[in-house]
């Protein structure tokens, strides 16, 4: 089981730091980091969730982003310059759905998602009209 260490970029303070130790039924699925924060996919008991570390002076916080229960968590690209961050969800009753994230204030929107009639995207050559009089 892996642990989760930082250290400071100075070279003078440069001495590793615990941010996570999972759990026996928990594993760090993924991080990432935006301009103030880290963000870490954590697995607990084979459900999905992400939280949100800062570092402050008395040492590392964490705060979930508040994303659906039992489902599975994948972090996409992060921001450098501000602290949003793309979530991908999925679960057996929501289909793969992309979020954006703000781990600063724990905002998140749904975007995009798999695809289907009216999301914007184009249908899958199965599901098409043969031709365009018809009406599908």
């Amino acid at each position: 089981m892996a642990s989760l260490v930082g250290f400071s970029i100075s070279p003078a303070a440069a001495k590793p730091q615990l941010v996570l130790r999972p759990g026996p039924r928990e594993a760090i699925e993924g991080v990432t980091d935006t301009r103030n924060t880290l963000v870490v996919n954590l697995s607990e008991n084979v459900k999905g969730a992400a939280y949100v570390y800062r570092h402050g002076a008395t040492g590392w916080t964490r705060t979930r982003l508040a994303l659906p229960d039992n489902a599975t968590i994948a972090l996409g690209s992060a921001s450098q310059e501000s602290d949003e961050l793309f979530v991908t969800v999925s679960s057996y009753l929501l289909p793969n759905s992309l979020w954006l994230a703000d781990a600063a204030t724990g905002s998140r929107r749904r975007g995009l998602g798999g695809l289907r009639r009216g999301s914007g995207l184009p249908a899958p050559a199965s599901q098409r009209c043969p031709s365009p009089q018809a009406s599908c």
